[in-house]
């Protein structure tokens, strides 16, 4: 063998193997772009998911607040008066803006809990008394707050599984006609 032809073997072999390392590489870094942009966007909707969970947390501890009247009969502090229940009912009204992360089970409980207020809006319209309807409605209140944390709890034990989640998920256009003058069912 000549040195030309061994020289010019070499170079092919070298270039061969360049062409090889570099497909490898590049492929590799793909997978690994691939693997960074899915972990970041799993990153972000967690993020959002356990934002609204702190929302929805806040809710609940607002609904632990009592106080006892005069009658020795406990009521939450969101009926001590009209200013009270008009920001609660706004909290929960606006909560609907994180609805969309929120399991579909525990979501429900929120919208019971936004259609029972609803009911006691109307009552408060009609002139019923809000520390009243407070104390009547303390243990509905307290039971449904109670479900809402319990669905609150179960949704945290399993909240980082993003496929999961979208896989439950359900978007739901059937119309349902809601008498907001009865109390939902549990």
């Amino acid at each position: 063998m000549d040195l030309a032809s061994l020289f010019s073997g070499a170079i092919i072999g070298a270039f061969i193997t360049a062409i090889v390392t570099a497909f490898i590489t590049g492929y590799f870094n793909i997978r690994t772009k691939d693997k960074e942009y899915k972990y970041s966007y799993s990153k972000m909707i967690l993020e959002k998911r356990l934002h609204a969970y702190e929302e929805l947390n806040s809710l609940i501890h607002t609904l632990y607040s009592s106080a006892l009247d005069d009658d020795s009969k406990a009521y939450h502090l969101i009926f001590s008066s009209e200013e009270s229940f008009n920001a609660f009912f706004k909290k929960v009204y606006f909560s609907n803006s994180i609805k969309f992360w929120l399991s579909d089970d525990t979501n429900n409980y929120l919208k019971k809990i936004s259609q029972e207020l609803t009911r006691y809006l109307g009552l408060i319209s009609n002139g019923k008394n809000i520390v009243t309807i407070g104390k009547e409605e303390y243990k509905f209140i307290a039971e449904l707050r109670d479900k809402l944390e319990q669905s609150l709890l179960n949704d945290m034990k399993e909240l980082y599984k993003i496929d999961k989640f979208f896989n439950e998920k359900e978007i739901k256009t059937i119309f349902k006609e809601t008498n907001l003058s009865k109390r939902p069912e549990l």
